[in-house]
C-alpha cells in the first residue's frame, strides 16, 4: 500500500474554512455548530510566506454528503478561491452543482475540489521542494 499523499496548493486563509466546510457537508446541519473536537476534513500545512496546502491520502476517496448539507459557506470559500486565482467561476459552479446533486450520497474528492485547483496538485517529491522554499 502506498503512503504517498496528495497536496493541493491554496492560500493559507482558505485552508481552514475549506476543510471545515467539507467536514460540515458530511453531517446534519443541526450538528454543524456544536463544539466537536474534530471539525476539519483535510490536513493543512502553511509555509512562512502564507501559501498553504491541504493534504489527503487517496485521490479516489469518496466523501459522503449528508442529505441536509448546506453549501452556502462552501460557496463563499470557493469565491475566495476564484478571487485568489486558484479556480475559475465555472469550476466553482460545477463543483457546487455536483455537491448539491449528490446530497444523501457521496462524491469523489475530485468533485469537492474544483477542477482547476487540481493544476496546483503536488506529489510527495514536489511537496518536499515546495516546503523547502518557504
Amino acid at each position: 500500500m502506498s503512503t504517498d499523499r496528495t497536496y493541493i496548493k491554496m492560500h493559507s486563509s482558505d485552508t481552514a474554512s475549506f476543510s471545515l466546510e467539507v467536514y460540515r457537508l458530511t453531517r446534519p446541519t443541526s450538528l454543524n455548530d456544536v463544539g466537536y473536537v474534530t471539525t476539519t476534513y483535510f490536513d493543512s500545512i502553511t509555509r512562512g510566506d502564507g501559501e498553504a496546502v491541504i493534504a489527503f491520502d487517496k485521490d479516489g476517496e469518496t466523501i459522503p454528503i449528508h442529505a441536509s448539507a448546506d453549501t452556502t459557506n462552501l460557496a463563499t470559500t470557493f469565491d475566495s478561491f476564484v478571487a485568489d486565482g486558484y479556480c475559475t467561476g465555472t469550476d466553482k459552479t460545477n463543483a457546487l452543482s455536483a455537491i448539491n446533486s449528490a446530497k444523501g450520497t457521496a462524491v469523489s474528492i475530485q468533485t469537492i475540489i474544483p477542477a482547476t485547483m487540481w493544476t496546483n496538485r503536488l506529489n510527495e517529491s514536489q511537496y518536499a521542494t515546495w516546503a523547502a522554499e518557504s
